[in-house]
């Protein structure tokens, strides 16, 4: 009688627990171009040394769980390389990685009507029947192979337009983690965390997921 309530306890244990075995860390082996050659799921360290090795940079945050969190890694950095260049339009690139794989770059150029001239000469055009509407942000998507989407739109914070390449593929891994953990309440020993400290959901901004308990 023992044997069977302790199988019917690990069944009912296994049908109402769902086990991920998502790591959010992997590297795929096949990268997305995104802005000027950099490649999406490069590390911090391979773009900073292979492409901006004497370039000032700027940490604009850098969100990651408590020591002690027991969820799957979730560190999101954003780097600005105020002074850029790009089909020889000056402005401010901003990189964004998630679990130190690059996802995004954004390009906010100080010159928006020229530099969109430029784009259309290597093919991203904004104003072609390729071109899909995002009703969400109010821009302009254009896809490339394999797996980026270039998208025009107006940054509301800084009142200026910008171009953004990001692997799709990264978007929606960040969004999975949110989904499964960001409101799960996970007992913390390092924070010691009860409500409403435990209880932080974490909102978007910047493109990112911030969890308030990060700060």
């Amino acid at each position: 009688m023992k044997i069977i309530l302790s199988l019917l306890i690990v069944f009912y244990l296994l049908i109402g627990c769902k086990i991920y075995k998502d790591s959010f860390t992997e590297v795929e082996s096949e990268q997305s171009p995104l802005i000027s050659g950099l490649q999406s799921y490069s590390s911090i360290s391979e773009i900073i040394s292979n492409h901006f090795i004497n370039t000032d940079i700027t940490i604009l945050f850098d969100s990651r769980l408590p020591d002690g969190d027991r969820r799957p890694p979730y560190n999101m950095i954003s780097i600005s390389i105020p002074i850029y260049t790009h089909l020889d339009e000056d402005g401010e690139l901003v990189l964004k990685f998630f679990n130190n794989r690059l996802m995004s770059t954004t390009f906010y150029p100080n010159d928006i009507e020229n530099y969109l001239k430029k784009l259309k000469n290597i093919k991203i055009d904004f104003d072609s029947d390729a071109a899909k509407k995002d009703l969400l942000n109010e821009g302009y998507i254009v896809e490339i192979p394999s797996f980026t989407e270039v998208w025009f739109s107006l940054d509301y914070a800084k009142n200026k337009n910008f171009v953004s390449w990001t692997d799709v593929r990264l978007i929606e891994e960040q969004i999975k983690w949110a989904y499964r953990y960001a409101t799960l309440l996970l007992p913390n020993p390092q924070l010691k965390a009860t409500p409403p400290e435990a209880d932080r959901l974490p909102y978007w901004f910047g493109g990112f997921w911030i969890l308030d308990a990060d700060k």
